[in-house]
């Protein structure tokens, strides 16, 4: 058992141990390591009820394999990561630095809280989308929200810090059908993260085209796709778009994986668009069918580490 403190003040938790460390820093889930070979690791606190913050408990650790295999340690320093505990700072980790929108897509009401840092920023639900639907995410409970095309989608204000530098993240779990139009640029696809306006080149986006690209761009500027089909296969993907203001480069990233990366981005300030829309495009008739998850939204470029970081937390595979 290990003492540790909760500042989040929850009762239980489902967590990925991947980044497990003993009192020497070792990692425990490393070839020869006491839990080598584990594929899917869980923290449960024994504590029954919630604690004030920064009070602590004991816990238990313990991993179970793909086979039902299970193992319990205590007695060591634990390093406890989570998907949401590196986004919001739980467990006592830091918070990833500059996400100043964060949507879970969890909620049961038709809006829903900025869990990021930036501010008050609501999202509402629009249309009959399915709510809390299964998530991206491995070994957590949080739900999702599935989009059945038009009317279905959800918005919330672009807050003012996301002008410059910015990261857009996303999970997302498709099929054939989920896209739409030419992927020309990402104001005329089925939009899974839009900041667009039909008025102004200061905006940005990133959708997915109608044979199933992710297409990612901001102005008039160059846009990058990936490969066809992308999220056709009706499982879970991490999708990434940067951009760095000085340059005007952008990289679009699929699983944790650079797939493309462009220069032509505009270097002005992206205050076209106020409104941030999930699962549709600003322009009409171009809407997202499918399922996303857990969006975030940076005031700073991602870097390749952490994209990478990020995707293997939520799949709970490093």
């Amino acid at each position: 058992m290990q003492s540790v403190s909760d500042p989040a003040g929850i009762a239980s938790v489902t967590a990925d141990l991947t980044g497990i460390e003993n009192a020497n820093n070792a990692p425990l889930f490393t070839a020869g390591g006491p839990w080598s070979g584990y594929a899917y690791r869980t923290a449960a606190r024994t504590a029954d009820v919630p604690l004030e913050t920064g009070s602590t408990s004991a816990w238990a650790v313990r991993a179970t394999n793909t086979t039902g295999d299970a193992s319990t340690l205590s007695g060591l320093t634990y390093n406890v990561r989570s998907y949401v505990g590196l986004m919001r700072g739980e467990f006592g980790a830091a918070a990833t630095a500059s996400l100043s929108q964060y949507y879970r897509f969890s909620d049961s009401a038709n809006a829903g809280t900025n869990q990021g840092s930036g501010g008050t920023a609501n999202v509402t639900y629009n249309g009959a989308p399915n709510k809390q639907v299964p998530g991206a995410l491995v070994g957590a409970t949080d739900t999702a929200v599935e989009l059945n095309g038009d009317p279905d989608y959800l918005s919330s204000t672009r807050l003012a810090t996301l002008t410059g530098d910015l990261s857009a993240e996303i999970w997302v779990k498709g099929s054939g059908a989920s896209g739409s139009g030419p992927g020309t640029a990402f104001s005329d696809s089925a939009g899974l993260v839009d900041a667009g306006n039909a008025a102004s080149t200061r905006d940005w986006g990133v959708a997915v085209d109608a044979s199933g690209r992710i297409v990612a761009g901001c102005g008039n500027g160059a846009t990058v796709h990936s490969a066809s089909n992308a999220i056709a296969d009706g499982a879970w993907h991490h999708i990434v778009f940067t951009r760095t203001r000085t340059s005007g480069a952008t990289a679009l990233y699929v699983d944790g994986q650079p797939v493309a990366a462009a220069t032509g981005c505009t270097t002005q300030t992206l205050t076209g668009g106020t409104t941030v829309w999930y699962g549709r495009s600003h322009e009409s008739n171009l809407y997202f069918q499918g399922t996303l998850d857990e969006v975030g939204l940076y005031a700073r470029v991602l870097t390749p580490a952490e994209v990478l970081d990020h995707y293997r937390l939520g799949t709970g595979t490093g």
